[in-house]
């Protein structure tokens, strides 16, 4: 099991658009910028909610909110 700080504070947060880089490279969770992969190897969509579901690094995993 990862027990790190994003593991511990970002799992379950839900990122909305307002919480993406303009270029849409980097996500915005508590403060620090992120580089992400989106867990359904979808394209980013300004409609949707995701939810942090897992992390790598520096990079962290999300899952668009259906």
């Amino acid at each position: 099991m990862t027990d790190n700080l994003e593991h511990r504070m970002f799992l379950g947060r839900v990122v909305t658009s307002d919480d993406f880089s303009t270029d849409k490279s980097l996500v915005q969770v508590g403060g620090i910028w992120y580089r992400y992969d989106l867990s359904d190897n979808s394209t980013y969509d300004d409609q949707a909610q995701y939810s942090v579901v897992n992390n790598t690094g520096n990079t962290l995993h999300l899952q668009k909110i259906k």
